[in-house]
């Protein structure tokens, strides 16, 4: 958790975290593997664990539709 100092008043906030999941080759055509069920529980559950993270999102990547540049996007909107 980050402790700031908003002019004399102590506020704490927490870090925000996107889950980014990874589709395997191996997957196939599922649209919801097994592989990223998995991913996404691992995520969610290091996220439930550390009171200061903040769950914001989810990015799924195929391997196709440029997923990493919407990240890049979306952050630079968000800065």
């Amino acid at each position: 958790m980050k402790r700031i100092n908003n002019g004399g008043n102590i506020n704490y906030r927490k870090d925000r975290a996107v889950k980014y999941l990874r589709l395997s080759r191996d997957d196939g055509d599922d649209r919801e593997s097994e592989s990223i069920e998995n991913q996404r529980d691992i995520i969610e559950n290091f996220i439930k664990n550390n009171d200061d993270l903040e769950d914001v999102g989810e990015y799924i990547d195929d391997g196709y539709t440029g997923t990493i540049q919407k990240i890049y996007q979306d952050l630079e909107e968000t800065i």
